[in-house]
């Protein structure tokens, strides 16, 4: 079993590389397909902003 935390697959546009390995490296490419960053939110500010995100959501957040 593999574990890679979250934080060195999916990080803002901005936010230098890191190196995770062929395996982190693959899987954070799979992921930039599917997963937009806009912006990073801490546990006090989470929830303020996903609601704001599911109230204006259209077709998808």
């Amino acid at each position: 079993m593999r574990v890679l935390q979250a934080k060195t697959l999916i990080t803002p546009p901005t936010a230098p590389p890191t190196f995770c390995g062929a395996f982190g490296t693959a899987l954070a490419e799979v992921l930039s397909r599917h997963v937009e960053v806009t912006e990073i939110d801490d546990e006090r500010d989470f929830y303020r902003t996903f609601t704001k995100e599911i109230r204006h959501a259209r077709p998808s957040l």
